[in-house]
């Protein structure tokens, strides 16, 4: 018994040899799948997470992409549904009518908002086809929409239309179980365009700070809230318009058309999805009432707001969502072409997208209701975990991981 722990010490000396060579030549490491247990990566990977006694899994939530994901790839796993050809609906704990999802960065696993059943429903993990749902929050909301997690483990939830308990943004605090009602409400629930009312919303974001970013669809503006938090509180930043008004009008750099999503990127610049101008818009820190957008994707320039029949690598249609990598690449829901879309820095102006999913190139789109495990149809949300992407199929009843 006495000569194992010498020769212990030695094997984990040899080991922690062995894994600084690995760093110190990682850039000789294959992007393959930290997933894929016969991957070289899970296995170097497995070996650091010995030597620093962690036992968390390998694959757990963080804003990462693999690297790996081929154009138009299959997705190995579906939410929803029993297989990757069905889309029927319902209300069962393993079925929804999706709008939206974000992962969950505190508990592990994926909320999905279920706009059809006015509901919200956790998936915990290991996430797996056809499985069932541990929470489901009722409200009482609306149509149920984009999910965002707080820095604390709490989520808000868009309670979109301009219906009975609509017009608002929704906080269920951390540690809710399919009892918890929600504690804060951002707007009053009836519709209006001023600092503390919205009009029937469809984004939310949370940043470093713990600020909460809403796309307030009919009134072509996002607000911006920050803590501490009360329910009907003030807004204290608006883009999209130079004051707490309706906005709208034609493209420009400072306006939006009914933007449908907001995101926060890990370096705090702010992305719009202005879905009535067919654009992605980037806006950079310090923000300002009504200040000019930096950047935009899916059009030419700033005052072009057409998308052609036809998809292609620079145009996008009815934007509706996004994600962000590790590596500074965005992914788009890019709804109105049935597809998900990858651009990767350095970005320019109307620069071409250089991955797509749900679709087998840039130039197809799904205008049969096709369903499969390769095909989507309209895209309204989009997640990236560790080992790939999530993406929303609404009108298939489904959210599809693609590794």
């Amino acid at each position: 018994m006495y000569g194992i722990s010498p020769l212990y010490k030695n094997i984990k000396n040899s080991l922690y040899i062995f894994s600084a060579l690995l760093i110190v030549n990682c850039g000789a490491i294959s992007t393959e799948n930290p997933c894929d247990p016969s991957s070289n990566a899970f296995l170097n990977t497995q070996l650091l997470k010995f030597l620093l006694n962690d036992t968390s899994s390998t694959c757990g939530i963080a804003a990462n992409e693999c690297g790996v994901l081929k154009m138009g790839e299959a997705a190995k796993i579906v939410l929803g549904q029993p297989d990757f050809v069905t889309s029927s609906g319902g209300n069962a704990i393993n079925r929804f009518g999706p709008a939206g999802l974000a992962l969950d960065t505190h508990l592990g696993g994926i909320w999905v908002s279920d706009g059809s059943n006015t509901r919200v429903m956790h998936f915990p993990a290991p996430l797996q086809t056809n499985m069932e749902s541990d929470i489901i929050l009722t409200g009482p909301m609306a149509e149920a929409r984009s999910i965002a997690m707080d820095l604390s483990g709490g989520i808000w939830v868009v309670s979109g239309t301009t219906a009975t308990n609509g017009n608002s943004v929704l906080h269920f605090p951390a540690g809710m179980n399919s009892g918890t009602s929600f504690d804060i409400r951002l707007g009053t629930g009836t519709s209006g365009s001023g600092q503390n009312t919205l009009s029937n919303p469809f984004g939310v974001a949370v940043d470093a700070n713990d600020g909460v970013w809403v796309s307030d669809y009919f009134n072509s503006r996002v607000m911006h809230y920050s803590p501490p938090f009360s329910s009907g509180m003030n807004a204290d930043l608006v883009l999209g318009v130079a004051t707490f008004s309706a906005g709208g009008g034609p493209a420009s750099i400072s306006t939006l058309g009914a933007p449908m999503a907001v995101g926060v990127d890990p370096s705090g610049n702010v992305w719009v999805a202005d879905s009535g101008n067919n654009r992605v818009l980037q806006f950079k820190p310090p923000f300002t009432n009504g200040m000019n957008a930096d950047l935009v994707l899916g059009q030419p320039d700033f005052v072009t707001s057409t998308s052609p029949s036809t998809p292609n690598k620079q145009n996008l249609m009815s934007p509706r969502g996004f994600a962000f990598a590790a590596n500074g690449a965005v992914w788009v829901s890019d709804g109105g072409n049935t597809r998900a879309v990858r651009y990767s820095p350095p970005f320019t102006n109307g620069m071409a997208a250089d991955n797509v999913l749900g679709q087998p190139d840039f130039i197809s789109k799904n205008t049969t209701m096709a369903i499969s495990a390769k095909v989507t149809n309209n895209t309204n949300g989009i997640a990236i975990d560790p080992c790939g992407v999530w993406v929303v199929d609404s009108p298939n009843n489904r959210v599809l991981f693609f590794p």
